[in-house]
């Protein structure tokens, strides 16, 4: 979503389930942070189209369950 200042707003709810879920929801949260904190350095996020934002999206899942099989 972008917003009025012509910045990048990312919303997300991370509901753990089971006995340890809330460290795994806790862990996930960071580790998607960390990876929209490095794309922030090298990338204008508000500039890309709705199909990059999309493929950023993925690749940030994809690096948050990588690095959860740990």
């Amino acid at each position: 979503m972008i917003g009025k200042e012509n910045s990048v707003k990312i919303f997300g709810v991370f509901d753990g389930h089971g006995l340890n879920g809330h460290l795994v929801s806790s862990f996930a949260m960071g580790a998607m942070a960390e990876f929209l904190q490095n794309v922030k350095k090298s990338t204008n996020i508000a500039k890309l189209d709705d199909d990059q934002v999309q493929k950023l999206i993925r690749k940030c899942f994809r690096f948050t369950q990588d690095k959860i099989k740990i």
